[in-house]
């Protein structure tokens, strides 16, 4: 058990440092520097830079995980490095399209070259650390991400006082990993090959990236829709206001990653909650939510006094809508484990209806205020049906005493 609880506190302290760096230091200087539409333009050519490293490399690596145990008992080592080249083609030609369109086809050849190499490094470094959830390396990971934390503040020193592309600031670091992670971690030189568990990985893959694909696309587009539909200022400000939210929501992947390490080597779950568990759970997380707004009003300030006003206006609805998604991740990787993996499909399906109805319907009339709003009402309805989904099959069982 303590040795469980230690890597848990690894692995979580592993993604909230590089998670806190981003908040609070890389991005509001960045953002002073570049200012509030120029920011707006990189927040959204970032996002799609994650977008499509979500739904390649992190699906990449739960399925691996979930199939690990079938190429161990047959003795299989290949298909991995033959999807992860085809990702590589697939997202530089995406990544290189994107940033020319984007940019209003103001940018220049090295801004799209500097846009695929950091797409690449991307790639490579969210799927090689599944070999160190394979293997419980949950230290590794954390040496990982101290490194990403170092090479961050280097890459923002080059930016700030050299001037150069916004692209250094990610490229140092992802560098830094890179060699890091080829001296630490050999999946990568698994042999280019098809074994006869390829067809099984493949659809497996398809059906979390089809689920992945839709909450991704809601995830980051935010930003990829507000900056065509609105303007950089509009993308600015609402990324500020999302501060707190967007970070509990972000801070749920270790603990995602983290449980589903360990579910994989579990067959089935019958977790009993006390009712009194769930009140002290409901009202911990109502103080969340109080502290959360409290925060909010000097970090924004300090962070972002040049548009702060403007996005205190939206926080009392993106910290709600933060903890909602936050749980929803949660819920979702037992989910993901005990019930058929059609419902990942299902789940995101819902997700991503009910938010382009509610937030497009909702921005039309009350602007970005509805933008946020339609947010919230989305991940509410995903929730429920998560929570659906626990119950009818008996994951969770609620007993008075």
């Amino acid at each position: 058990m303590k040795t469980k609880l230690f890597q848990f506190m690894q692995n979580t302290i592993a993604y909230a440092l590089p998670v806190f760096l981003q908040q609070f230091i890389v991005y509001p200087i960045m953002a002073k520097k570049l200012g509030s539409e120029e920011n707006g333009l990189f927040l959204s050519l970032l996002a799609l830079n994650y977008f499509v490293t979500n739904i390649t490399a992190t699906v990449l690596v739960n399925t691996r995980l979930l199939q690990n145990e079938k190429y161990q008992e047959k003795k299989e080592i290949g298909d991995y490095n033959v999807l992860l080249v085809i990702f590589a083609i697939l997202n530089s030609i995406f990544i290189g399209i994107g940033t020319y369109l984007y940019s209003a086809k103001h940018v220049t050849k090295i801004q799209i070259i500097l846009s695929i190499v950091l797409v690449l490094l991307f790639l490579y470094h969210d799927y090689i650390t599944v070999q160190y959830r394979i293997e419980l390396r949950f230290d590794k990971i954390l040496i990982n991400n101290l490194i990403l934390c170092i090479g961050y503040l280097v890459g923002l020193m080059v930016f700030f006082y050299r001037g150069l592309y916004w692209q250094t600031v990610f490229l140092i670091p992802y560098f830094m990993t890179f060699l890091y992670d080829m001296k630490n971690t050999n999946y990568i030189f698994d042999p280019i090959c098809i074994t006869s568990i390829f067809r099984d990985t493949t659809k497996q893959y398809f059906i979390l990236m089809g689920s992945t694909l839709l909450t991704t696309a809601v995830t980051y587009g935010d930003r990829l829709i507000l900056y065509p539909l609105m303007d950089g200022n509009s993308v600015s400000i609402f990324t500020a206001a999302q501060l707190i939210g967007k970070m509990m929501q972000m801070l749920s992947t270790p603990i995602n990653t983290f449980v589903l390490a360990y579910l994989v080597r579990k067959n089935e779950m019958h977790l009993k909650i006390k009712v009194k568990y769930i009140f002290m759970g409901g009202f911990a997380l109502v103080l969340l939510y109080i502290g959360s707004i409290a925060i909010s009003y000097p970090m924004i300030h300090f962070l972002y006094p040049l548009w702060a006003d403007e996005s205190l206006k939206y926080v009392y609805m993106t910290a709600l809508n933060g903890i909602v998604l936050m749980l929803g991740v949660i819920a979702n990787v037992f989910v993901l484990r005990f019930c058929k993996r059609k419902y990942q499909l299902i789940i995101s399906l819902i997700y991503l209806i009910t938010y382009i109805f509610f937030s497009f319907l909702l921005e039309k009339y009350i602007g970005l205020w509805g933008f946020c709003m339609g947010n919230l009402l989305s991940a509410i309805t995903q929730l429920v049906f998560l929570l659906i989904l626990i119950y009818k099959y008996r994951i969770v069982k609620i007993i008075r005493n």
